[in-house]
C-alpha cells in the first residue's frame, strides 16, 4: 500500500488484534494479529460490491473472538461496516445503516465478555446535511440500530467517535458537537 493507517487495537492475556486501513489506490480494510511476539497481517474480505472499506474499531473479549466497524462505500454511499475474527478467519458481518442516510460512519466499539458489542459513529442524511450520532448493538449475532444518545438542545451537529460498556446495556459514548456558532465542544452520554 502507498499509506497505510492503524485506527484502534484491542488485546487480551495473550493476543491483540490492531484495525485499519492501507491505500491500493483506494482505501482496503487493514487487520493484523500480534501473538506476543509477531505480528501477522490478517485477511479481510472487502464487503461484495464495495469499492473502498476501512475498519475504525475493534474489541476482542478472546483470542479467538474480536468484533471490528468501520464504513466502505458502494452504490454512491458510505455504509456500516461489521466484521468478525474467529480465530482463524475475518468474515464480514450485516450491519444497518442509519435510517435514509447517504452516509452511516462507525468509529468506536465496545464488547462485553459474552460476544455483546455496541458500536457508536455518525450519519449524514444527505452529504450536505449535519452530522447526527449513530449508535448499533449486537448480541453476538444480529447487529440492530438503537437509539443513540441525543445532542444537548443547542447543537448544530454532532458525532459519538469512541465508546466503553461495562456490560451489555450499560455504556458511555464520547465525540463532539457544533453549537450554532460553530464552537466544538466534548459530548459525551451514558445510555443502555
Amino acid at each position: 500500500g502507498t499509506s497505510v493507517q492503524f485506527n484502534s487495537v484491542s488485546c487480551t492475556a495473550t493476543a491483540c488484534d490492531a484495525v485499519g486501513y492501507y491505500l491500493t489506490p483506494s482505501y482496503t480494510m487493514l487487520a493484523e494479529h500480534y501473538n506476543g511476539s509477531t505480528w501477522t497481517i490478517e485477511s479481510t474480505p472487502a464487503p461484495v460490491g464495495s469499492t473502498a472499506a476501512l475498519l475504525n474499531g475493534v474489541s476482542c473479549v478472546s483470542a479467538t473472538n474480536c468484533t471490528a466497524v468501520g464504513n466502505y462505500d458502494a452504490n454512491s454511499m458510505t455504509n456500516a461496516l461489521a466484521a468478525r475474527w474467529n480465530g482463524s478467519a475475518w468474515s464480514v458481518e450485516p450491519i444497518p445503516n442509519k435510517i435514509n442516510a447517504q452516509a452511516t460512519y462507525l468509529s468506536g466499539l465496545s464488547c462485553a465478555a459474552n460476544g455483546a458489542c455496541t458500536a457508536v459513529g455518525s450519519g449524514y442524511h444527505n452529504v450536505s446535511d449535519p452530522p447526527t450520532p449513530v449508535a448499533e448493538h449486537s448480541n453476538g449475532t444480529v447487529w440492530n440500530l438503537t437509539a443513540a444518545p441525543g445532542l444537548p438542545g443547542n447543537a448544530a451537529k454532532g458525532v459519538f467517535t469512541s465508546v466503553s460498556c461495562v456490560s451489555g446495556n450499560g455504556c458511555m459514548a464520547v465525540g463532539w458537537y457544533y453549537d450554532t456558532s460553530a464552537t466544538e465542544f466534548p459530548l459525551y452520554a451514558p445510555y443502555n
